[in-house]
């Protein structure tokens, strides 16, 4: 929810913005944590609703997709966005962390009961070489997908009014090694934008990963592919020069926007 301090609500953002002919789209923060207020953080941690890392892996909060109490939550979140006038959600850190994911209690009896499969040594049998690893990456991707599936039909409701866009990482190898299946999110028609990451100093080398993109759209999928230029997220990032010859590799390719 917005901040009884914020300088402008939303929805006298959207009513201004609609006045210019300008589209608002509401940006979510999915399963990342990061900004969130630490009493909130802890209340979470201690409901068993964050992330619980592999043992000698490293990470920060974040949600963990298995869990119901999160799944309706961000749903609901999407939900209200929706309700406030908004032309769409953008939806970012919708994947996990890290490759190894999540090891709490919630994704181990969402995957044995998902799969049958009962690991007798927890987390050992499901991470790195343990004998159910390659079943527990695929399940993690599924988790995602499956929040996905749920936020979307929260955002789009009965009218269908409302797009449903995506922050992805352009390669879709880094990508699935982080429970990102964005191919499988375009194929199931869960999309109207997707919107990857695109973040190179150089011209040729963005156009060389969007071709890469483009080829993992169907043919005929009515989603709009809108390319994210880095001209501040990537470090050094494109200037000015750099950056127009990125948007015109956009253009060529008729895409929906940068």
């Amino acid at each position: 929810p917005s901040s009884p301090a914020s300088a402008m609500t939303l929805e006298r953002l959207v009513t201004e913005a609609a006045a210019a002919d300008i589209a608002v789209h509401a940006w979510m923060h999915v399963l990342a944590l990061e900004g969130s207020d630490r009493t909130v953080i802890a209340a979470l941690e201690a409901e068993g609703r964050l992330v619980e890392p592999p043992p000698g892996t490293a990470g920060t909060p974040w949600l963990c997709p298995d869990h119901a109490a999160n799944r309706a939550m961000l749903a609901e979140a999407a939900a209200r966005l929706a309700a406030r006038g908004v032309a769409g959600v953008h939806l970012d850190y919708v994947r996990l962390e890290n490759p190894g994911g999540c090891v709490c209690k919630a994704s181990r009896a969402a995957f044995e009961k998902r799969t049958g499969l009962k690991p007798t040594t927890w987390p050992a049998d499901v991470v790195g070489e343990g004998r159910f690893a390659r079943e527990y990456q695929v399940f993690q991707s599924e988790s995602v997908t499956a929040l996905i599936r749920e936020i979307a039909a929260a955002v789009r409701g009965a009218t269908n009014r409302v797009a449903l866009s995506a922050a992805v990482f352009p390669d879709r190898r880094m990508a699935a090694r982080l429970h990102q299946d964005w191919p499988g999110w375009v194929s199931a028609g869960l999309l109207d934008a997707l919107c990857p990451m695109n973040y190179e100093l150089d011209a040729a080398r963005f156009e060389a990963r969007l071709d890469d993109i483009l080829e993992a759209v169907p043919p005929g999928r009515r989603v709009a592919v809108v390319p994210g230029i880095g001209t501040n997220a990537a470090v050094p990032g494109p200037d000015a020069f750099d950056a127009a010859r990125q948007i015109a590799g956009c253009r060529r390719r008729g895409l929906a926007g940068f």
